[in-house]
């Protein structure tokens, strides 16, 4: 079983990167305006970037407790599902700290390449980026 339980975890581990990853992109995009009318405001990449973490984090540790509630639901039987019943059985203390720590350096990468890129362009043009 613990070939199988390394397999898995693989496999989630790469499908929530990926899954992430795009959660996080597509977040952000929506969020042009805002940051860029900050920008407008006289933020510097710092204070952009801080901006950008807090909101990562904040939205990453949201996510994370609520699919973990979810799962300990499903332990104590109060949603029942075999199939999740029985993927949940696999999951340790161990994998929800790999997880947790994935997703935080997901946020991170991700919320340095998007103050990087929100930098790039002048602050009207990215603003107009998000009407059209």
């Amino acid at each position: 079983t613990k070939v199988i339980t390394v397999g898995v975890l693989a496999v989630v581990g790469i499908a929530l990167c990926i899954i992430s990853y795009f959660i996080i992109k597509i977040i952000l995009k929506s969020r042009n305006v805002y940051f860029s009318t900050i920008r407008i405001l006289g933020a510097t990449r710092k204070n952009a970037k801080a901006l950008l973490r807090i909101e990562l984090f904040t939205v990453m540790n949201i996510a994370y407790f609520i699919v973990f509630g979810i799962i300990e639901l499903i332990k104590n039987n109060i949603i029942t599902n075999i199939t999740l019943q029985s993927l949940v059985t696999y999951l340790t203390l161990k994998d929800f700290i790999i997880t947790y720590l994935i997703l935080f350096v997901i946020s991170m990468i991700i919320s340095n390449r998007y103050s990087k890129k929100l930098f790039k362009k002048s602050a009207m043009n990215t603003y107009r980026d998000e009407e059209v």
